[in-house]
């Protein structure tokens, strides 16, 4: 968090570039507020029948929705600064590796009790959410009238992932070891599902966009268009056999690197952005 702070405190100084030009009728700053949608549809085409619901049954994944306010500053005729804070909510399955932990998780419990041999662990979908931080360049296609018309938006965003907790159920699957090769399911909701205190997924963003802005007034712009969005993760954790780079992955029944492996499969399956929103000369 720390190597964040210094950056925003760099590209902030940045700012005082527009003290003095002109852009829009004047205006010299500008701030926007959009929200922008990203459809999972490559995402729940790959996964598709790996995803379930709360009832364990095979659903899809939402579409993202992203707020985000935007502070900019005009620099030139066709350039302008911004900084960007963006909160973005959506889905993903987990379930792609559930059968790892299952056996130390369940020590103890009523299947083990039961002398049942676990085969499977079925999740439903969880929610995530993340923050991101986005100092981005914008080039205006029309000299002068900048935060207005058609423009390209180029950034490099600070991203930091978490899942939220809402008590997900789980269900495993066994076959009884008695004999008789019953099979068996329970359904339960651990209070060991996984570590939400556990420190974010920090990843990084390079972004390429182009949209359009159509004045409504002398002070307010109608703004849309679509962004490329590439994340990289610092670090990816691959299981091997099973085996997971987690310390405690054998207290919870997802660990955060098993985690951080679907987050990021998700985002990086959901890289086309649609947004629209309101830009405020100031």
């Amino acid at each position: 968090m720390k190597k964040a702070v210094l950056f925003l405190g760099l590209v902030s100084s940045l700012f005082v570039w527009s003290q003095e030009t002109n852009g829009f009728y004047g205006a010299k700053r500008f701030i926007t507020v959009e929200s922008e949608f990203s459809s999972p549809m490559i995402y729940n085409t790959i996964h598709s029948g790996q995803l379930l619901n709360s009832n364990f049954e095979k659903t899809q994944a939402s579409i993202s929705s992203n707020y985000r306010f935007v502070y900019s500053s005009i620099v030139d005729d066709k350039f302008a600064f911004s900084l960007e804070l963006g909160l973005t909510n959506f889905n993903l399955g987990i379930s792609h590796n559930a059968n790892v932990y299952a056996a130390d998780v369940y020590k103890g419990s009523s299947f083990s009790k039961q002398n049942i041999e676990l085969s499977n662990l079925k999740a439903p979908l969880v929610d995530a959410q993340t923050i991101t931080i986005m100092p981005k360049y914008e080039f205006a296609m029309n000299p002068g009238l900048v935060p207005s018309g058609l423009f390209h938006q180029v950034g490099v965003g600070y991203n930091m992932t978490r899942v939220l907790d809402h008590h997900y159920a789980v269900q495993v699957m066994g076959v009884s070891t008695d004999g008789l090769n019953t099979t068996v399911q329970q359904t339960s909701i651990p209070s060991n599902f996984y570590d939400y205190s556990s420190k974010s997924i920090k990843t990084f963003t390079l972004m390429y966009g182009v949209a359009y802005r159509v004045p409504l007034s002398k002070h307010v712009l109608l703004s849309y268009g679509v962004r490329y969005m590439l994340n990289f993760p610092p670090k990816i954790l691959f299981h091997l056999n099973g085996e997971s780079a987690d310390p405690k992955s054998s207290d919870y029944v997802f660990s955060t690197s098993e985690v951080r492996e679907q987050m990021y499969v998700r985002i990086f399956q959901s890289a086309v952005h649609l947004n629209v929103g309101f830009v405020f000369a100031l």
